[in-house]
């Protein structure tokens, strides 16, 4: 379980990623009970190093933070898009509140994203994004002939 950037996949050992972080609620191939997700989002989850590296150690909430798109998947394979936050601490309450079992970090827009529906059209639109590559070395089992 390596959890500074957010990550718990051991699995697959997907970096933070798909999109700029990506956290999946599943250890060793098993998925995580809805208690073992409460423990994990109320005493492991890094909070505050998540919320520096995406505030770019900021002391105070920047735009690149409050306007930056998050999205969760919860139970049932709900997927909620659009999440923003004002700080650290709202960040903190939702992600307790709906223990999702991934998070995905998008990219920092005009608006909070939280607000995108109620914005003129085509005022809404994203300023910047980090790029990621997402490779996941399971992908190449099939043409992989070094290792195993």
């Amino acid at each position: 379980m390596s959890v500074p950037g957010g990550h718990i996949d051991d699995a697959k050992d997907t970096p933070v990623g798909r999109g700029a972080g990506a956290v999946t609620a599943e250890i060793g191939g098993q998925q995580l009970s809805p208690m073992e997700m409460n423990q994990f989002y109320q005493r492991l989850f890094p909070y505050k190093t998540y919320y520096q590296w995406l505030n770019y150690k900021a002391a105070e909430p920047t735009m690149t933070f409050t306007n930056r798109e998050f999205s969760f998947t919860i139970n049932n394979d709900i997927y909620l898009r659009y999440q923003s936050f004002k700080d650290c601490e709202e960040m903190r309450q939702e992600i307790i509140r709906l223990r999702p079992n991934k998070i995905d970090i998008g990219a920092v827009f005009t608006a909070k994203p939280k607000f995108a529906k109620s914005v003129q059209p085509g005022a809404f639109k994203p300023l910047e994004k980090e790029l990621v590559f997402d490779i996941d070395m399971t992908d190449y089992d099939e043409i992989r002939t070094c290792c195993s």
